[in-house]
């Protein structure tokens, strides 16, 4: 059961005074009695209570916090002097009234010790309690931070992983075109299998986290069909290691290195793609290689889906992932590392 930081606050505070009254009470009780100073110890906190919670949620948001120290001050001392002189004419009435009922209601006359005792006990209260004002506006301050950072974070995701549709979408309208126009028999296998995975990306996606195992099948898919377009078959492997079940990803992560390998690698004649996905001590790992042309440069071939990637990364898995990529000898690799990927 999750609480509120409100509740968990109030629940703080009336634990505080209940343990003070039990304390003070059996402390006190060791000379007169626990029950006769469980009375004049719940007066005392009552009267605690009162000065705390008006400097608190009156004195200090009132004039402190808005810089009128001179006010805050002077409301400070009145409200001090009037708890500490009502508090002492209560222990008077307790300790004496009580038990001389028919004597007249007596004015203030306390001695200097008693005066003494009360106005520190009044003192050490209000420094206990206000620097718990000052935290609570720091909380309250950094959470406020905290949602605003997440709100920008979902919204900065949401624009992020819409590129992936669009993009994806888009290359393979074109080449159902083009298949079309040239009445192939590919054209329509290639709607089905884009009508399966527009199904995923348009309702299943929208989740914060999809199961490991349909993002799989999501890029299996993706490989197929993108191996619809071509006559001859190419040489492509994509290899699962370990345990996916139970295990979740952020929906449509590693898409777009598929999609720069089809898009810019060389897969005709010799050329080749391998991808490997393995799940090791709560760490998920993917590698992916793939040829590329002579003539490609090292920015176009990782181009916008990379850095798309890269920046999805630092916003899911912030201090839990490593991304290495590598353009060398007509082969580009790209290595992704997520730690605690898989739940307890």
């Amino acid at each position: 059961m999750n609480l509120s930081y409100q509740t968990v606050k109030r629940l703080l505070h009336l634990g505080f005074w209940v343990g003070f009254v039990l304390i003070a009470s059996l402390l006190v009780g060791n000379f007169a009695g626990f029950w006769p100073s469980l009375g004049r110890t719940m007066v005392m906190a009552i009267f605690h209570a009162i000065l705390v919670y008006t400097n608190l949620w009156w004195l200090l948001p009132r004039y402190f916090d808005h810089k009128r120290y001179l006010t805050y001050a002077v409301g400070l001392v009145v409200v001090l002097g009037l708890v500490v002189m009502a508090r002492m004419w209560t222990d008077d009435w307790m300790l004496y009234q009580i038990n001389n009922p028919d004597s007249p209601l007596l004015p203030f006359k306390g001695t200097t010790f008693h005066v003494l005792s009360t106005l520190f006990s009044s003192i050490i209260m209000l420094a206990v309690f206000t620097p718990l004002h000052w935290l609570d506006d720091w909380y309250q301050k950094k959470q406020a931070q905290q949602q605003l950072e997440n709100q920008r974070l979902e919204a900065e995701l949401k624009f992020l992983k819409a590129q992936v549709n669009p993009h994806f979408l888009f290359n393979t309208l074109n080449n159902i075109y083009a298949l079309a126009f040239t009445d192939s028999p590919q054209a329509a296998p290639m709607i089905l299998q884009l009508s399966d995975m527009m199904r995923y990306m348009l309702y299943e996606s929208e989740a914060a986290e999809v199961p490991l195992s349909k993002e799989i099948a999501y890029l299996r898919n993706f490989i197929s069909l993108q191996q619809l377009k071509t006559e001859e078959p190419q040489a492509i492997s994509f290899e699962v290691g370990g345990e996916v079940s139970g295990v979740k990803i952020a929906p449509l992560l590693l898409v777009p290195l598929f999609e720069n390998a089809f898009k810019h690698g060389n897969l005709e004649e010799d050329g080749w793609l391998k991808a490997k996905l393995s799940l090791e001590a709560n760490t998920l790992t993917f590698s992916i290689q793939n040829t590329i042309g002579q003539n490609h440069q090292k920015d176009e071939v990782g181009g916008i889906g990379l850095q798309n990637l890269q920046q999805r990364l630092q916003l899911l898995y912030p201090d839990r992932h490593d991304i290495q990529v590598k353009s060398s000898d007509g082969i580009f690799e790209v290595l992704i590392r997520i730690k605690q990927a898989i739940p307890q």
